[in-house]
């Protein structure tokens, strides 16, 4: 069934790119915004970097997530030692917490990198142009003739898009989700 769906959405794509007014379209809005002047060139190390412990961090937060869902008694238990009443946690929920912790500082450095170091430019929109570009660019995608690649001087507007989501709305938002969080009433299962 998806099979299926994907290539009517590639046949659909590839006869909408033969018309003459889409290939006037494509060629006006060929998939990526320009940058503004002084955006710096290039993936700086950091960059790099910061992408690993991103990973690294979602990796085990999704492990000891799922030991903290699946669990029935912990190996150990922890208690802060402030507060008036302080409740024990399992060590393995403590440990998916402190994931969360250090995910949100990776985070939280990686946008303070972003914007001192100018990066900034290339995964914020900057015009208008990032809306019909981005257009342009899943239709060439669509239709598997791929925009033109040249992601280490500027990314296409469907990426600059995704970025910018990923980045500045779904990751902030992303901690308030989190199934270990206390908030997000996460119960043992009992038995």
């Amino acid at each position: 069934m998806l099979l299926g769906l994907m290539a009517v959405v590639v046949l659909v794509a590839r006869w909408l790119v033969t018309l003459e007014s889409v290939q006037g379209f494509i060629s006006e809005y060929p998939g990526e915004s320009h940058l503004p002047d002084g955006a710096p060139v290039g993936l700086p190390g950091w960059l790099g970097w910061q992408h690993f412990f991103n990973a690294f961090f979602m990796v085990l937060i999704i492990r000891s997530g799922w030991q903290v869902r699946t669990q029935r008694k912990p190996p150990a238990s922890w208690t802060p030692r402030w507060g008036k009443n302080p409740k024990k946690i399992s060590i393995t929920l403590w440990l998916h917490q402190s994931l969360d912790l250090l995910w949100l500082v990776n985070g939280a450095l990686f946008v303070v990198l972003l914007l001192f170091t100018g990066q900034w430019m290339r995964v914020v929109p900057t015009s208008w142009d990032v809306f019909p570009n981005a257009l342009s660019a899943a239709l060439q995608y669509a239709s598997l003739d791929w925009p033109t690649e040249n992601g280490w001087v500027n990314y296409n507007s469907l990426q600059v898009l995704a970025y910018f989501t990923t980045i500045f709305i779904a990751a902030p938002l992303l901690p308030l989700a989190d199934s270990g969080c206390p908030i997000s009433g996460l119960r043992r299962p009992s038995g």
